[in-house]
């Protein structure tokens, strides 16, 4: 099952990753953009497939250091369900798009760390 559940998340991140092209309506000056991150983080118990949101960083020329709030989602490897979580945690972005991040999650009134590796994507979110 974990296999399993491994696949499914790497066929989400390739359908976000080929579809982050930018694609414009005919006759018209709107357009779709997809932006934000993706990681994939885990540790002995859980797989967590996180989904970037709002924090704050510290950027230079080559690298940016961020602490962040991800919302989840949490494979548990003993109970093989998928919930939804809500981690925080620093990110390191290297040459603009890799991210190396450590989620902390509040998981059964213990906090749990995971280790994990992301893609950022370059375009931005539509507001």
């Amino acid at each position: 099952m974990k296999f399993n559940s491994l696949i499914v998340m790497l066929v989400l991140t390739t359908t976000i990753s080929y579809c982050q092209k930018e694609t414009k309506k005919r006759n018209s000056d709107s357009s779709i953009t997809l932006g934000g991150q993706m990681m994939i983080s885990g540790n002995a118990q859980n797989l967590f497939y996180n989904m970037g949101g709002g924090g704050i960083s510290w950027s230079s020329s080559k690298i940016s250091l961020s602490v962040n709030f991800l919302p989840s989602l949490r494979y548990n490897f003993e109970t093989t369900k998928i919930t939804p979580v809500l981690g925080v945690g620093p990110q390191l972005k290297l040459k603009e798009r890799i991210l190396i991040g450590v989620p902390v999650y509040y998981l059964e009134n213990n906090w749990t760390a995971s280790i994990g590796v992301g893609y950022k994507f370059l375009n931005p979110c539509a507001q």
